[in-house]
């Protein structure tokens, strides 16, 4: 049976294929859909009907990834401060996360042009991490110990505004006066 002129409804199971003559989409039971060339072998009609089955083939929603931080050991000014970023779940495709890096107000062991926002990516189909290395200054300065902090900024391709510190060990000798 065809589909009856004009009414959009199905009977049989057999439907005109987009226009081309002769060509129908045929389903067989509770099987596939299956799509038949027609208008003299010209070709394959297009499939139609398969909106029940989209949702065997639609892909899940990727589950937004929660972004940690680690810190390394601790360092001396010059040495360079190590954090770990991670991703969990592991992403599929690379994920840029922004970042900040300051250092605290009793010390001055990260140069100007070093502190600020900057961005790492975590490698798609990875481990769902990367090392991100923050250079500190050694410089003449008798100062006490203090930290270099990395801090996740909020986006909206994943979760969690974490931060981390190192400790930077001062090894300017006291001059006492």
């Amino acid at each position: 049976m065809r589909r009856p002129n004009g009414s959009g409804a199905v009977a049989g199971g057999v439907v005109p294929a987009f226009g081309r003559s002769g060509g129908t989409v045929r389903r067989s039971g509770t099987g596939p859909v299956r799509a038949f060339g027609g208008g003299g072998g010209r070709g394959l009609a297009a499939v139609l009907l398969c909106a029940p089955l989209l949702a065997c083939f639609a892909p899940e929603a990727a589950a937004t990834p929660i972004v940690t931080i680690s810190s390394g050991p601790a360092v001396t000014e010059g040495e360079a401060a190590s954090f770990t970023v991670t991703a969990a779940p592991a992403p599929t495709f690379d994920l840029t996360v922004l970042l900040h890096v300051d250092d605290d107000a009793d010390g001055d062991f990260v140069a100007s042009g070093d502190e600020g926002d900057r961005q790492v990516t975590i490698p798609g189909g990875g481990t769902g991490s990367t090392i991100v290395t923050v250079a500190t200054v050694a410089d003449g300065t008798d100062e006490p110990t203090g930290t270099v902090t990395l801090t996740v900024r909020t986006d909206n391709a994943y979760a969690g505004t974490p931060s981390a510190s190192v400790t930077v060990e001062d090894d300017d000798a006291t001059i006492v006066s």
